[in-house]
């Protein structure tokens, strides 16, 4: 008899413990894994805009589900990159657009930053020359294209791959980089002629 008191008091308190822990979880409402928006209060609803939102280049504009989360569908989204309004809907900068988003006769700002992470679309050919020519990287390019529309930066994959001058042939691994920093490898063969 005395047992069972001991096991139904102990059952108790750990009854009492677990109403305790969902009471102080309800009231507190912990927010887990959602650190980036910020909240705002408007007219007792509750918005939630996010400071930033990182996008590859090329992405379509963001729509304002994206950046804001708000018990109504209302609002307004505008872009400006370089203080210009944006009128296409191709995110085809990098660097940083700015959003303006009006929800409720109310102003928000948010950071929607572009980030080139595509490396160039590199195409090699093999190159032939005479005992004492000269060549250079560019001369192993067929094409080099990039989705930021700048050139690519070309180079041997070493520095000794410049020297060769004797007769032969030789593997000559070619480099493109972008402005970004990401870069495309390619092989081809330099072939040395009497």
């Amino acid at each position: 008899m005395e047992q069972n008191i001991k096991i139904i008091i102990i059952d108790g308190i750990i009854l009492l413990i677990t109403i305790l822990a969902i009471i102080l979880f309800v009231i507190l409402k912990p927010k887990f894994g959602d650190n980036t928006p910020i909240d705002y209060q408007i007219n007792g609803g509750k918005v939630k805009v996010k400071s930033e939102l990182v996008l590859p280049l090329g992405s379509s504009l963001p729509n304002i589900q994206d950046l804001v989360k708000y018990n109504k569908s209302s609002g307004k989204i505008e872009f400006y990159y370089e203080e210009k309004l944006v009128t296409d809907n191709i995110l085809d900068k990098i660097g940083i657009y700015k959003a303006i988003i009006s929800v409720d006769n109310e102003v928000y700002e948010s950071a929607i930053i572009v980030k080139d992470q595509e490396p160039p679309v590199l195409k090699v050919k093999n190159f032939t020359i005479k005992l004492r020519g000269k060549y250079s990287a560019l001369d192993f390019v067929e094409s080099c294209s990039d989705n930021s529309k700048e050139e690519c930066i070309i180079d041997f994959g070493t520095p000794d791959m410049s020297n060769y001058n004797a007769v032969g042939s030789y593997d000559i691994n070619i480099i493109a980089k972008d402005t970004s920093g990401n870069e495309t490898a390619g092989q081809a063969k330099l072939t040395i002629e009497n």
